[in-house]
């Protein structure tokens, strides 16, 4: 940003997106003038027993499949092939997925409030990969920024209620 003077630009970010907006914003307040975070990731989601036990049965099937006389007998190779989401099976290399976990995993949740720039957080109340709570909890915890909640929207809220996504967008930057 520095190298084409884009310093002092908005920025409009989604999913991912937010956790690298997030980061640099907290670091470097001098880079955006306003930031727009829809449905964005970076606070470490709450987890249920089903997923712990989802991860850990898959770490250990990932152990045993290294004793090929157990692969042979319970295909756990194939089963591991199939396990994690679309992003992380797409990956090439195990380094790849290595760095995946970890970034997905980090929780930006401290760093929040050192983000000084307004801030408009839009996010779809249906919301499956990043809850609304994550939404809400960003609006507490960003010091100049407001919430937005599309109803009948998903993750994907700037398609699923694109008119008034622009109209909100529109407003905001009028401002």
């Amino acid at each position: 940003m520095h190298t084409l003077n884009l310093e002092g630009a908005d920025v409009l970010c989604h999913s991912f997106g937010g956790r690298v907006v997030i980061f640099l914003a907290s670091e470097d307040g001098e880079l955006f003038k306003r930031i727009v975070l829809v449905n964005a990731a970076g606070i470490r989601p709450k987890r249920g027993l089903k997923w712990y036990v989802r991860t850990y049965a898959y770490k250990a099937g990932k152990r045993l499949s290294r004793i090929k006389l157990l692969d042979r007998l319970l295909n756990l190779s194939g089963r591991i092939t199939k396990a994690g989401s679309a992003d992380y099976r797409a990956l090439q290399t195990e380094l790849m997925r290595g760095i995946f976990v970890k970034v997905i995993n980090q929780d930006l949740t401290n760093r929040l409030n050192r983000i000084t720039n307004p801030t408009l957080l839009i996010w779809g109340a249906q919301d499956q990969e990043t809850p609304l709570y994550m939404g809400q909890t960003m609006e507490q915890l960003i010091p100049n920024s407001g919430l937005v909640i599309l109803e009948g929207a998903g993750h994907f809220s700037y398609l699923d209620q694109y008119p008034r996504f622009c109209a909100i967008l529109e407003a905001f930057f009028k401002a």
